[in-house]
């Protein structure tokens, strides 16, 4: 339905986005990233441990004592929350319940399935949705083990679950440190337009950089205020805001007639990067 209401300056954002992960390279490529070292000081710290359990019981209490109260505690009353029928069929059909400890207590788990033989961290828990147990290192210990863990079953990728389109969400940006890439071709979204004398549009654009679609393709959209852009810059919203199977980073910058003027795109991001002018405001 996009394309019958194509028009300049709207934007179709995917209600989720997929992305996955090579798992199948070198561990200490796959943990360059000075956050995920962190996390791994903290894993060891608190000497948590793994286990995979594949029975209904454990599943139960995974259930209503670390996912349910993890979602709730996250997202309160706009929670979608799995009816257990749904997990426990997935469960029985192959699915792996990784379980982390600490001192012989779980403190989280995350449900592992293979739809068409792909492995997929598909729901995650933590025991009481508990920030402590978050701050220990819980959630971290599980992406990291699962890896492990599927690299010992001879996968080469893992599909990280689904995230919001939104650049700055908390999620995303976690999930970001694993060297993510964008896959599938989302067809459920939203289509934006703006006011072109709307104040406020202008600020929910500056505050909220995300991801769009054009023919099937991901981009991500980014806006900007500053008169002048320098190669700062340009490295700080690659940073920040690529991911493979972004097609370009479109960076928008508003009330100029020449998008080019006052800009130094670095040569190696001169590819990867459009800039557009932008009507937003009188």
């Amino acid at each position: 339905m996009s394309r019958v209401f194509k028009k300049e300056q709207r934007f179709f954002i995917p209600n989720w986005i997929h992305a996955d992960v090579d798992i199948s390279i070198e561990m200490n490529r796959l943990l360059k990233n000075s956050s995920l070292q962190s996390d791994l000081r903290r894993i060891r710290k608190n000497n948590l441990t793994f286990e995979v359990v594949n029975d209904v019981q454990h599943l139960q209490e995974f259930y209503s004592n670390m996912y349910v109260p993890l979602i709730t505690q996250s997202h309160g009353s706009e929670a979608i929350i799995d009816p257990y029928l749904t997990m426990e069929r997935e469960f029985l059909n192959g699915a792996d319940l990784l379980l982390v400890a600490k001192d012989g207590k779980h403190l989280g788990g995350m449900l592992i399935i293979y739809p068409s033989s792909t492995a997929y961290l598909w729901r995650i828990g933590i025991l009481n949705g508990d920030v402590q147990f978050i701050q220990e290192g819980a959630i971290s210990a599980l992406y990291y083990y699962s890896i492990l863990f599927l690299r010992e079953k001879g996968y080469r990728r893992v599909h990280f679950g689904m995230t919001r389109a939104f650049l700055k969400d908390g999620v995303l940006q976690y999930k970001r440190k694993w060297g993510l890439t964008l896959v599938g071709k989302p067809n459920m979204g939203i289509l934006i337009g703006m006011n072109p004398r709307g104040q406020q549009a202008r600020q929910f654009l500056l505050d909220n950089p995300f991801i769009f679609m054009q023919n099937k393709k991901f981009y991500s959209g980014l806006f900007t205020e500053k008169p002048l852009l320098d190669e700062d810059d340009f490295q700080q919203f690659n940073k920040e805001y690529y991911y493979d199977g972004i097609e370009t980073m479109v960076i928008h910058r508003f009330d100029v007639e020449n998008p080019q003027v006052g800009c130094s795109i670095p040569e190696e991001l001169v590819a990867r990067v459009r800039l557009v002018s932008i009507k937003c405001g009188d």
